[in-house]
């Protein structure tokens, strides 16, 4: 969830950087996932997993972060009812349900970072 202050930033595009192969595979992604992200609307997203498995999932956008080589989307999982990092580079399709999604508890962008602080141990 954006502050609304980010609301009319995440609306805005901008232009990108690509640093390599896998920034570049992921671009043509991040309009839409940044729409969602703007308007908390779930997302329908095929993917290959890290053995090159097709799956497909529907994900409550949270958080686009961007790592040098790699951006990707932290989310909740629907199907797996947990938080799930997507890689863009990754992702076959994507598109957008049309469906929104509220704030719930567990759920949100601060239950994820609370998470992975707790993962790493801090």
């Amino acid at each position: 969830m954006l502050p609304d202050r980010r609301l009319a930033d995440a609306r805005t595009p901008l232009p990108y950087v690509f640093t390599g192969v896998e920034t570049a595979a992921g671009a043509s992604h991040l309009p839409a996932i940044r729409r969602a992200l703007a308007n908390r609307e779930t997302l329908r997203i095929d993917y290959r997993d890290a053995d090159g498995q097709p799956v497909s999932r529907r994900v409550r956008p949270l958080q686009l972060q961007f790592w040098g080589r790699v951006w990707t989307l932290a989310g909740w999982c629907e199907l797996r009812g947990d938080f799930r990092s997507f890689r863009l580079d990754r992702i076959a399709g994507l598109d957008p349900t049309g469906e929104g999604f509220a704030a719930e508890p567990g759920r949100g962008l601060d239950d994820y970072l609370a998470s992975v602080e707790a993962r790493e141990g801090r």
